[in-house]
């Protein structure tokens, strides 16, 4: 390896903590631990800039549903003069919030009051509630892809039709991601490279925010994902991120989607 080559990937190891340990690892021959924080909080905070209107913009998202009482998230983005805006919810049950904050040392009961957390009725995630908030957001925006983890979604394609999608609507927008390496590699990628070239915009949300700080890589370069169990807390904002640049590449064609929800 030359100089130049070996001194611009440590560069990209300083700024991005989840190549730290590959780099370390192939480079300098060091035996460490290959799980790193995805991203650091002065790069991420150099993306925090003012998020535009995204109402005619075509948005591409990720939705990762939770099971029974967890953060659920969905990221929706555009893209405005060559970055992706973020457009975030998140949703936690409305029974016990105060002590999830406490236990998790997270003020979700102040960012609910200031506009950056819902709650959906009782002590469990209401797919209900989520379907129907996702109806809502179709009216309004040109959504055109939702990447999902397959887990959730046999649960809450029912919600979704009785809130007012068409089976047509489903099958053209919504897209299976899988959470393994296969799928996320790439995500993973592309989300990066938006971050190191200031391509993101996320307008300091602090949820997702969390989420970014507390996500940990599994893996090296050809082969990574974000690893929900060697995190230090909730990370649910950027699987639905990458997941959201798992889909943005897709081309498809233009959908009515006024006509689709009829």
């Amino acid at each position: 390896m030359n100089k130049a080559e070996v001194l611009n990937m440590a560069e990209n190891a300083r700024r991005m903590p989840a190549r730290q340990a590959e780099f370390e690892n192939l480079v300098l021959n060091r035996r460490v631990e290959t799980n790193n924080p995805f991203v650091s909080a002065p790069l991420w905070r150099a993306c925090g800039g003012e998020v535009k209107d995204l109402s005619d913009v075509d948005l591409y998202g990720g939705l990762d549903l939770s099971a029974v009482a967890d953060l659920t998230a969905l990221v929706l983005m555009g893209k405005v003069d060559r970055v992706w805006h973020v457009l975030p919810t998140f949703w936690l049950p409305e029974d016990g919030l105060a002590e999830k904050a406490a236990r998790d040392h997270v003020p979700y009961d102040t960012w609910k009051a200031q506009g950056f957390l819902e709650t959906t009725p009782g002590s469990a995630i209401s797919y209900e509630y989520v379907a129907a908030k996702l109806f809502g957001l179709f009216s309004r925006y040109r959504i055109r892809k939702i990447g999902f983890d397959r887990w959730g979604m046999k649960f809450l394609k029912p919600w979704l039709i009785k809130a007012g999608f068409t089976e047509q609507l489903i099958e053209a927008t919504f897209v299976e991601v899988g959470q393994g390496t296969q799928s996320m590699t790439p995500a993973l990628r592309d989300l990066e490279q938006a971050v190191l070239q200031r391509e993101l915009r996320h307008g300091n949300h602090p949820v997702l925010s969390m989420c970014a700080a507390q996500a940990i890589v599994e893996g090296t370069d050809s082969a990574r994902k974000l690893s929900k169990a060697r995190s230090i807390g909730r990370i649910d904002g950027m699987v639905a991120l990458a997941m959201a640049f798992s889909v943005a590449p897709l081309s498809a064609p233009v959908i009515d989607i006024n006509a689709l929800i009829g």
